[in-house]
């Protein structure tokens, strides 16, 4: 992608239209989630982060605090035609350092199969088997102390 460097990087806590933005476009961003289940109550609590690039939101993530100083990185994507650039890398230690500032002691998330090495790369360790959505796509709690 030639320009790729001209992506920016915006984290938006809470309220407003940005962070709404945020939600909406998780939608567009690899088609990764129907969009009834992109938003729920604790969105306006959490910090959304994503990366534009030309106008278009290519790479997206979501941290919520889930209360006793643990917060869930979760709505993890980038766009597929961007995958491989360091955009999720990017995100994620933008979460993490979000993470800090909240004074949360540890993150926790639900990694798809396909995406243990990329979280393990990240510092992340498998907790156990969590869950197969739909059947079909088996998840794993990993976790990470900070």
């Amino acid at each position: 992608h030639a320009g790729f460097h001209s992506a920016r990087l915006v984290s938006a806590s809470g309220t407003g239209a940005v962070a709404w933005t945020a939600a909406v476009e998780r939608t567009y961003v690899c088609n990764a989630w129907p969009i009834e289940t992109v938003t729920d109550e604790l969105e306006q609590s959490s910090v959304n982060a994503y990366i534009e690039f030309e106008n278009k939101v290519i790479a997206c993530a979501r941290l919520q605090n889930n209360d006793n100083e643990v917060g869930q990185i979760r709505y993890m994507a980038v766009d597929n035609d961007f995958q491989g650039n360091g955009l999720g890398k990017k995100l994620i230690q933008k979460l993490e350092e979000e993470a800090i500032k909240m004074k949360l002691n540890k993150l926790e998330l639900q990694a798809r199969e396909n995406a243990l090495n990329f979280y393990k790369n990240s510092g992340y360790q498998i907790v156990n088997p969590s869950f197969k959505l739909w059947d079909i796509i088996q998840h794993y709690l990993m976790i990470m102390n900070l």
